[in-house]
């Protein structure tokens, strides 16, 4: 930043720098960074199942079931062994919709 006490060299440099503060308190504010903290991200939906149906895609991220926090996979899977769904094979689970 270069400071001079003639033309609009200071105030240029000045807003710039607020511009810079006040972006970085307004990504601290809304924290971009938790969306992507917790749920689980769906790699696949087949055409045509009850998930396709219901309205899941892909890239999607399940962060609740039936008002419960997924946070981790771990979550996922427990509740999916809770509600007795069937197991495909290790990494698909079939939910009906």
């Amino acid at each position: 930043m270069v400071l001079r006490e003639e033309g609009n060299t200071m105030k240029i440099g000045l807003r710039i720098w607020i511009l810079i503060i006040v972006l970085s308190l307004a990504l601290l504010a809304i924290q971009p960074w938790k969306a992507f903290d917790t749920g689980v991200l769906i790699k696949s939906v087949e055409l045509n199942s009850s998930a396709f149906d219901a309205g899941l895609r892909q890239g999607q991220i399940i962060s609740a079931i039936d008002g419960k926090p997924v946070i981790t996979i771990n979550d996922y899977s427990s509740f999916l062994s809770a509600k007795n769904y069937s197991n495909i094979n290790n990494s698909t689970k079939h939910i009906p919709i």
